[in-house]
Formats: structure tokens, sequence, C-alpha cells
């Protein structure tokens, strides 16, 4: 199990994230770049996967997703700063990347947002390997 984490200059998510040219779709470069930080992080505790076997485990990602904007100034939750799915998924992906599994190995994750008090976002992830058994 390791954590990771990341101040977030700018959130991502899937609208605007893609370019769409000659009916494939790339991502857009700030995106990329985004993801292959995760990458490079996650790249560092590629050695605890090395015995990996998806027989017998699978990843769980634990994400935790710091919010300056989860309340309006009127004390209210906000509506409209809490889509995190797209950034779910570039994060994932990073990860995976940089541990050297395929995405379809994580069976299960879990996102909580949170409020904070810094003027930025920032996420953390708890990154484990979890046995089959767990599952059920």
């Amino acid at each position: 199990m390791f954590l990771i984490s990341q101040k977030l200059d700018k959130v991502y998510g899937t609208n605007n994230s893609y370019i769409i040219n000659n009916g494939r779709r790339f991502k857009c470069k700030e995106v990329a770049s985004y993801q292959k930080s995760w990458e490079f992080l996650a790249s560092a505790n590629r050695h605890i996967f090395r015995n990996f076997d998806p027989k017998s485990n699978y990843i769980q990602l634990d994400i935790m997703w710091y919010n300056p904007k989860f309340y309006k100034k009127n004390g209210e939750l906000s509506k409209t700063a809490g889509d995190t799915d797209g950034v779910v998924k570039f994060i994932k992906d990073g990860i995976c990347d940089g541990i050297g599994l395929n995405d379809a190995f994580v069976k299960k994750e879990s996102v909580i947002q949170l409020p904070s008090d810094l003027s930025h976002h920032s996420v953390s992830v708890v990154v484990s390997i979890e046995y089959l058994s767990g599952l059920v």
C-alpha cells in the first residue's frame, strides 16, 4: 500500500479534455501532462506490484479530494464544484500506467470529497493490493 498526493493547479474533467480529429479522440496536452504526473508519482512504488497476481489480487484506490469550493459563500454545499468523475479517470489511468498494470485490475475504488481551507484543490490517493476474497 502507498499514498500519493498532488496539488491541482487546475481541475481536469472529461468536458474539454479531449480533441476530436478525423473521428479519433486525443487527450488535450494539459490532460495528458496531468495524467503523466500521476504516472511519475506512482512509478516510485512500482516494485510493490512486482508479484501482483490477477488470479488472486485486485487493486483498490481510495481517493480523497480536497476542494476549496466545497461550500458556496452563503455556506450551502456547492452543486457545481463537486463533479469528480472525469479527474478520477485520469488519476486512475496515470497511477496504473505508473505501477505497470492495466486499470482493469482496479476492482474497488472510493472517492470522498472534503472541504479545504487552502486556495487550491488537492488530491490524495491510497493505492493497495487486496485479495479477491475481499470482494465477496
